[in-house]
């Protein structure tokens, strides 16, 4: 308990312990380490960690070298054409008053 205590501080502790979903959680977690320390699994979870960690560290430098790679397009973008402005068309003439007109409708 000190070490949870220890690692997570006096509030997330508290929180881990009064929150039944984050205790269910713990219990858990404790639950699968006592397996894998009981079955001596711990030697054979390491290498499967390492082999993956291995493998993904080399796909991401193998996309990230393909990605780096690649030549820069130095040539000014183009510029999009735009369409012409369409003159407006108007069916009726539109009135409008002035604000300072002190005319009574």
């Amino acid at each position: 308990m000190y070490g949870v205590l220890v690692v997570l501080g006096w509030n997330e502790a508290m929180l881990v312990l009064f929150n039944p979903l984050y205790f269910a959680a713990l219990l858990g977690l404790l639950g699968a380490a006592w397996v894998i320390f009981q079955l001596n699994l711990v030697g054979p979870l390491y290498a499967v960690g390492k082999t993956v960690t291995g493998e993904i560290q080399r796909q991401v430098s193998a996309r990230l070298r393909e990605h780096f790679s690649q030549p820069l397009d130095t040539a000014p973008p183009r510029q999009p054409r735009l369409a012409a402005p369409v003159a407006a068309r108007y069916e009726d003439e539109v009135e409008m008053d002035r604000l300072d007109d002190k005319r009574d409708y």
